[in-house]
């Protein structure tokens, strides 16, 4: 078996490691087969200043039967609204020349592509049209036959944890390296709204990273910001967003996406937070100035030779000119070998080293 990475690339943007969190701004089908709004989308997110995009490769209603089966999603007016399964994915599925128009065009400009695939053929045709990484959704989670042929084509793979428990995760993530895969991310999903906060759990990136050493990241699915906010501090190293149009109307997933005129200044105090970070320690040198910030020792009255140095007769002023408070300990009881004024500097040539 090939040995498991903790850092990888989406095409030429590091992800994980010391890299910046990576954004994956995820156009996904919101703009259901509208390819002009979809342009629209992209644009603005590209004038933002995006370097990958996030899409899906649907190209067949068959992956959910026709039976009836509700999906059901949120609408803060009303609450949740029900709608025929097969019907919503028929207005979100589109021809692989479609999906070919759409990742050309976000080729063009620059970003780098990372899809969402629900089945092998839609897998390889990923790959053919340029995608960085490959995702599997949360949803496929349980398909041992897909990841393991995802796991094979090669490219990066974001596996979504979705609704599963440890146990479901750590057999997908087995499935993956048993077919030789490689370059593995794993993202936290939270439940979408009305959900409690609580069931955030945003610590589970952590158990994730820690469990089995590859880059965690977020599927956001919180209306709002905040909690992406809190992944990067966290040290997510993806955050995924659903993006959808200023003005698009209701629709699955729409509560809780980011409408697209909102994402530049979001992610950019996502990265703000990021440099914010630092380091673990900070190192100073030795033979820096005195800092301005720090008190040292000054005569707190006129003192004669031969009076102690203490709390009679010294006090303390910024900036640390002399001696600095940090030495009190070792020069307390000392003798003054000089008459000092009030307010005067103390400085070692002062004291009498000698007592």
């Amino acid at each position: 078996m090939k040995p498991i990475v903790n850092s990888l690339h989406f095409g030429s943007v590091p992800v994980g490691g010391d890299a910046p969190p990576v954004l994956l701004p995820d156009i996904d089908m919101f703009f259901n087969r509208d390819l002009e709004l979809a342009e629209h989308v992209v644009r603005t997110l590209v004038d933002a200043g995006v370097n990958v995009l996030k899409g899906a490769v649907i190209h067949r209603a068959d992956i959910a039967l026709d039976d009836g089966t509700l999906e059901e999603y949120y609408d803060p007016k009303v609450g949740m609204v029900s709608e025929n399964y097969r019907a919503l994915m028929e207005r979100k599925v589109m021809t692989f020349d479609e999906h070919e128009s759409l990742f050309r065009l976000c080729q063009g400009l620059g970003p780098e592509l990372v899809l969402s695939v629900y089945d092998t053929e839609g897998a390889q045709f990923a790959k053919d049209v340029g995608a960085c990484a490959l995702k599997i959704p949360s949803s496929n989670i349980t398909h041992e036959p897909l990841i393991r042929d995802v796991a094979g084509i090669g490219l990066p793979v974001i596996i979504d944890t979705g609704k599963s428990n440890m146990e479901e995760i750590s057999r997908a993530v087995q499935w993956f390296r048993d077919a030789d895969g490689r370059e593995l991310l794993i993202e936290h999903s939270p439940e979408a709204p009305p959900a409690p906060l609580a069931n955030h759990n945003l610590r589970m990136m952590l158990a994730l990273q820690h469990a089995f050493d590859v880059p965690v990241g977020l599927s956001c699915h919180h209306a709002g910001n905040e909690m992406m906010y809190a992944a990067v501090a966290l040290g997510a190293s993806i955050i995924e967003k659903g993006v959808c149009a200023d003005d698009a109307p209701i629709d699955q997933d729409v509560h809780h996406a980011i409408r697209v005129g909102d994402v530049g200044d979001m992610w950019r105090k996502c990265l703000n937070i990021h440099h914010a970070l630092g380091e673990p320690g900070r190192y100073l040198r030795r033979d820096r100035d005195k800092p301005k910030a720090r008190m040292g020792l000054v005569a707190k009255r006129s003192v004669v030779a031969g009076e102690k140095v203490g709390p009679e007769t010294v006090d303390f002023a910024f900036p640390s000119a002399g001696i600095s408070t940090e030495h009190w300990s070792t020069v307390e009881g000392w003798d003054f070998k000089f008459d000092l004024t009030a307010g005067q500097v103390i400085n070692w040539h002062d004291l009498d080293t000698t007592a």
